[in-house]
């Protein structure tokens, strides 16, 4: 580990990456499958889609915005439910869908149904300090993304719409 401060500061060759994707498994995702995936067969509308842990930090608030917004599109939400305000939300309205986990190897087959990719998490502590996984995995896929004012996102500022309120996050979806 000593070693290291050495290295960077003789090296010109290094580079800095915050995270990454597995590019090749999710730009099949960029034309639907021959055969929709089960649980997405009747969704309505365009489909809203967000997949990855289901978690305290997804912006409820935002989601339920968006819900009654756009009272003709599907907001799925993909992965395991562990936050009882979206399930409460998914009583609610019933454009919202929580289909569960799904192994990561059927994921490019739901996202090519993704008609736009959502990341609405809240600012907190721990959201400042991510960088998500997901965001390399929608751009493989070539779909819009709209994403929370999430700090490590803003040099894609070019490539994500931001929205930091449930007003704002509502018009980059539209």
């Amino acid at each position: 580990h000593d070693a290291l401060p050495i290295l960077a500061k003789e090296s010109k060759n290094l580079i800095t990456l915050k995270n990454a994707g597995d590019y090749a498994h999710f730009e099949k995702s960029s034309i639907p499958t021959k055969s929709r995936p089960f649980d997405m067969r009747g969704l309505n509308g365009p489909i809203l889609g967000y997949y990855g842990a289901i978690s305290d930090w997804l912006d409820t608030d935002l989601i339920e915005s968006t819900a009654r917004t756009y009272s003709s599109a599907s907001l799925v939400f993909i992965g395991r439910p562990q936050n009882k305000d979206l399930e409460r939300l998914a009583d609610k309205y019933q454009n919202i869908h929580l289909l569960g986990e799904k192994p990561y190897q059927d994921l490019p087959k739901y996202l090519s149904y993704f008609d736009v990719c959502l990341i609405p998490f809240k600012i907190n502590e721990l959201i400042k300090a991510t960088n998500p996984v997901k965001i390399y995995e929608y751009f493989a896929s070539g779909k819009p993304v709209v994403a929370s004012a999430i700090p490590e996102l803003k040099e894609y500022s070019k490539l994500i719409y931001f929205g930091a309120s449930p007003d704002s996050y509502v018009k980059s979806i539209g």
